[in-house]
């Protein structure tokens, strides 16, 4: 899914826990010249195994990664170093847990 506007991403469970084999990606856009803040108010997977990565452009390139987080703890917040960041959460088939909201909004760098 392409994001051009602040706002927030969800692992899409509601008050449910996520899916199985979920792998979805979300490529959120600022405006040139700023970059993106992201953070987290929940944050709750399968420690080390359903994972949520973060990368500073467009692709999966590991040289772009910026982070990795899995497990039960609020991530850090984050910022990015251009103007996009790709998100990609993937789970594996077993251990659903209750998922993962995350708030972002564009600024100067």
């Amino acid at each position: 899914m392409r994001l051009h506007a602040e706002g927030m991403i969800e692992d899409g469970s509601g008050a449910d826990d996520y899916a199985f084999n979920s792998d979805c990606k979300w490529l959120i856009t600022a405006p040139p010249g700023k970059v993106v803040r992201l953070w987290f108010d929940r944050f709750d997977t399968e420690a080390r195994t359903d994972m949520l990565y973060f990368f500073n452009g467009e692709g999966t390139n590991p040289a772009s990664m910026m982070a990795i987080f899995s497990g039960p703890d609020i991530p850090p917040e984050l910022r990015t170093w251009s103007n996009r960041v790709l998100v990609w959460f993937l789970a594996d088939g077993s251990n659903q847990h209750a998922g993962w909201r995350m708030h972002y909004r564009f600024e100067n760098p």
